[in-house]
């Protein structure tokens, strides 16, 4: 599972960041977190407003700022089990 977070540097983006990397943490997944800032990369997802959450190229939520629990839900539906 590969996880970005889109925005350009806002705070709400970078809140974002940090509660995006807590929910993998508390569900136990040891995952990075990439961020993507620069305009021509972030308008190739196609996400129609910041901040902007990325689970494997798919846009999975675009233009508010969840709470860790509601993350945990989004990143735990999406985390397919290795092996």
């Amino acid at each position: 599972m590969q996880v970005t977070v889109l925005g350009s540097g806002c705070a709400s983006c970078c809140v974002l960041e940090a509660r995006t990397v807590e929910a993998l943490r508390q569900l136990g997944l040891d995952q990075p977190v990439h961020k993507i800032a620069e305009e021509a990369s972030i308008a190739r997802y196609g996400a129609p407003a910041m901040p902007s959450l990325i689970v494997d190229d798919r846009v999975v939520f675009s233009g508010y700022l969840p709470d860790i629990p509601e993350l945990k839900w989004i990143l735990s539906q999406l985390a397919v089990p290795s092996g």
